[in-house]
C-alpha cells in the first residue's frame, strides 16, 4: 500500500487557517503535592476545526513558572498521557504546561499548573513568593507562595501610588504551598504589586494587567 496523502476541496486562505481549540490540563491536578519523580501527566484532546487538521503535544516543565528555563521537554507527542522515565528532582516544586500544535504549525498553550515531587519538610525552603502565573494576565492570574511552617499569612494588591487595590488573604494557613486566584475583571489596566506579609517576612512582586 502507498503513503497516505490529503488533499482539500477548494481553497484555505492562510488567514482562515485556525490553531486548535483550548483543552485542559487533567493530571496531576494544579498544586498537587507527593508525586513520584517520575509522574504521569494526562491531558484532554485538543480538537482543531481546519479540514483534515489535528493536533500533536510537547510537554515542557520548568522549576519557573514563566518557562524561561526548560527542565524537561517532551515533543510531538501523539497520546494524551505521558509517562516520564527521566527522574526529576525530589521535594522541588515545577509548573507544566501543554502546547497543541497543528500540522499548519499553529500553536495552542495549555494553563499552567504546578505540582510538588515528594514532600517539602520544613527546612526544605524559606519564605518564597512566585512570580504569578500568567503575566502579564487579561482578567484573572494566580498568585502562588509557600510556607516553611504554620503562619498568619496577609496578601494584599496595591496600584502605582502604594493604595490597597484589594486584600485577598488574611488568615492562618498551614506549611507548604498556597495558590491564591485574583479576579481583575473591574480593575484597570496597568502595573501592580502583590505583597505577602507574615511576622517574619515580607515579600513583594511586580505584575501587568492589560486590557
Amino acid at each position: 500500500s502507498s503513503e497516505v496523502w490529503s488533499f482539500t476541496v477548494g481553497n484555505i486562505a492562510i488567514d482562515d487557517l485556525e490553531p486548535p481549540n483550548p483543552f485542559d490540563l487533567l493530571s496531576p491536578k494544579n498544586g498537587e503535592e507527593g508525586l513520584p519523580t517520575t509522574p504521569e501527566f494526562v491531558w484532554s484532546t485538543a480538537t482543531d476545526n481546519d479540514p483534515n487538521d489535528y493536533a500533536v503535544y510537547n510537554l515542557l516543565i520548568s522549576e519557573d513558572s514563566t518557562f524561561a528555563q526548560i527542565d524537561y521537554l517532551a515533543e510531538g507527542l501523539i497520546d494524551t498521557l505521558f509517562v516520564m522515565t527521566d527522574e526529576l528532582t525530589d521535594s522541588t516544586l515545577y509548573f507544566w504546561r501543554i502546547d497543541a500544535i497543528d500540522t499548519d504549525s499553529l500553536i495552542t498553550p495549555s494553563e499552567v499548573w504546578s505540582f510538588i515531587v515528594g514532600n517539602f519538610a520544613i527546612d526544605d525552603f524559606d519564605y518564597i513568593l512566585y512570580q504569578n502565573n500568567p503575566n502579564p494576565f487579561y482578567n484573572i492570574t494566580h498568585i502562588s507562595y509557600s510556607l516553611p511552617y504554620p503562619s498568619k499569612v496577609r496578601l494584599q494588591i496595591y496600584n502605582m501610588r502604594g493604595q490597597i487595590v484589594e486584600t485577598l488573604l488574611n488568615e492562618e494557613k498551614p506549611a507548604g504551598y498556597h495558590s491564591v486566584e485574583w479576579n481583575a475583571e473591574n480593575i484597570s489596566s496597568g502595573i501592580y504589586f502583590y505583597k505577602l506579609s507574615t511576622k517574619d517576612k515580607t515579600l513583594i512582586k511586580k505584575m501587568i494587567l492589560l486590557r
